[in-house]
């Protein structure tokens, strides 16, 4: 098990396509994965869930999940956390999801308005032009929006939220080095 870095990247989210497995982790930010084709295994605390062709898995934040893909399966891979949502990131992460497998089959009108933007990621990842960073921008709000309305979340163990306040503070010194890093940076105000 190792804890993935938070996000440190030219863009305050990451979107990926994920053609082989990803050993056992955790991260801070949401995770969502859209199956684009054939199948795959996913393992979320500790719960084994296989995904097929459109199906599309929630990971709550500090959740320890890995991923398996075989043959030519992949899957969109989309993470955002505080560097996306800002303060709004913390109230989410008191809560975690209760359904983390939405699949084809199921019958949850939020389905497909999930579906909707995540088949518009994958376009704009697949084919990407001067603009795509701002529409898969505006794409991934729509789907916290979603997520934020229609998925049934329940509440954090008190143990996983001292967890993520630990890990929510050491991400503000994160950002301090990063967008001051040509700049002294003392021990007292990283501290602060």
């Amino acid at each position: 098990m190792e804890y993935q870095k938070m996000l440190l990247g030219e863009k305050p989210y990451f979107v990926s396509c994920a053609h082989s497995s990803y050993p056992m982790h955790c991260h801070n930010e949401i995770e969502l994965l859209y199956c684009v084709h054939g199948k795959l295994r996913a393992t979320i605390e500790n719960v084994e869930y296989t995904l097929t062709e459109g199906s599309i898995l929630l990971v709550s934040s500090l959740a320890m999940h890995q991923i398996t893909i075989d043959d030519d399966s992949f899957a969109l891979v989309l993470e955002f956390g505080s560097n996306f949502l800002g303060s709004r990131f913390n109230e989410f992460t008191t809560q975690k999801f209760s359904k983390c497998l939405i699949s084809p089959d199921d019958d949850c009108e939020y389905r497909s308005r999930l579906e909707k933007p995540l088949k518009r990621i994958y376009e704009e990842f697949s084919r990407p032009d001067k603009g795509a960073h701002w529409a898969i921008q505006g794409f991934l709000f729509e789907v916290f929006a979603m997520v934020v309305r229609y998925v049934p979340m329940q509440p954090q163990s008190a143990q996983k939220l001292k967890s993520l306040d630990r890990y929510l503070k050491i991400q503000k010194v994160f950002e301090l080095v990063q967008n001051e890093y040509h700049l002294p940076i003392t021990l007292e105000r990283a501290a602060a």
